[in-house]
């Protein structure tokens, strides 16, 4: 199960911002594209980044995961961020009086990969910027293949899609503020859900008949939702802070 929630990111010395990011099954916290191209400066090829690539992939940069607070301070004395050069840069180039640049990287990816059972699967992409990504994903065994569409033209809106001959989903996520609101469309289905996070105090409510109150003072976190006409209160403690976009329940018995 993927758990959402709100973590404060911020590259020390830089600058930084709350993101939605997420907990996978194995407790990994991924982080959405957009906003660690944003406050790092880096052009992931996926929507989400795992906290342990970026840890592999850049050695001399210090991450710390602080999860009674719900952040994850980047400090990168060496300058070998993109956002860190181009802070530097255009201090410099204020110093010097003449005009600064933003950083841009992207460009093309893929991959394929087989297995000894005669398997393979084939990826190809362009991503531009870390604004828009082009991807497909082909199995030639199955004749089968999937492909998606993002666009982000800044932090604060996504947009996606996905599909084989047809869009068969699409989702969309706009930010402003406090306020985060969702919507995805699938199998003909549509839902919003939206947010709002003061402080330790956030609101959740779901065209899906969710509503939830989630209070988080880290170690503790509680929260007091409703759905279907039933009531749910949960109280949990831990480093991994429970999601304020996921509506605690008991399952049948």
């Amino acid at each position: 199960m993927i758990l959402q929630v709100l973590v404060a990111l911020e590259l020390v010395g830089v600058g930084g911002r709350t993101v939605e990011a997420r907990f996978t099954p194995d407790s990994i916290l991924e982080l959405p594209a957009a906003d660690v191209h944003d406050v790092l400066g880096l052009t992931p090829e996926t929507p989400w980044l795992a906290l342990p690539t970026l840890v592999a992939a850049y050695p001399a940069v210090t991450f710390t995961w602080l999860p009674r607070e719900l952040r994850l301070l980047v400090q990168d004395p060496r300058g070998v961020l993109p956002a860190t050069i181009a802070a530097r840069a255009g201090t410099l180039r204020a110093a010097q009086g003449t005009p600064g640049l933003a950083y841009a990287f992207g460009g093309p990816f893929g991959s394929i990969t087989a297995d000894d059972s005669g398997r393979s699967r084939l990826e190809l992409g362009l991503n531009w910027r870390g604004r828009v990504s082009l991807s497909g994903d082909y199995l030639p065994a199955a004749r089968r293949g999937v492909w998606t569409a993002a666009v982000a033209p800044w932090s604060g809106l996504s947009l996606s899609a996905s599909g084989a001959a047809r869009v068969e989903s699409a989702a969309g996520r706009v930010a402003a503020g406090p306020a985060w609101m969702f919507a995805t469309w699938e199998a003909g289905a549509v839902a919003l859900d939206g947010l709002v996070a003061l402080g330790p105090v956030a609101v959740f409510a779901s065209t899906r008949d969710v509503y939830l109150v989630t209070l988080t003072r880290s170690p503790l976190t509680v929260q007091l939702g409703r759905s279907g006409g039933i009531t749910t209160t949960r109280i949990s403690f831990g480093p991994q802070p429970a999601s304020p976009f996921f509506l605690p329940a008991i399952p049948p018995h």
